[in-house]
């Protein structure tokens, strides 16, 4: 994948982080990703393995978290 199209499908918009903010910051990551990963593929993924560790960090990154802590659990809820 190329550094566009990654950026094209993995970055926030500024009405994502608005959306974002109505959670918990917990959650706010998951959250970010499934919402990301559901624009590219017409589906929530089923599994964290499912979103590449690159686009998990990313959206870590945007939404200003550490890029360990944001997926520690399984499935937080929503």
């Amino acid at each position: 994948m190329s550094d566009r199209a990654f950026l094209e499908i993995w970055s926030l918009s500024f009405s994502d982080f608005e959306f974002l903010e109505t959670y918990h910051q917990g959650s706010r990551a998951w959250v970010g990703v499934q919402l990301l990963y559901f624009r590219d593929h017409g589906h929530f993924a089923g599994e964290l393995d499912d979103i590449p560790d690159d686009a998990r960090n990313y959206v870590g990154d945007q939404l200003g978290l550490d890029s360990a802590a944001p997926y520690t659990a399984s499935h937080p809820s929503i």
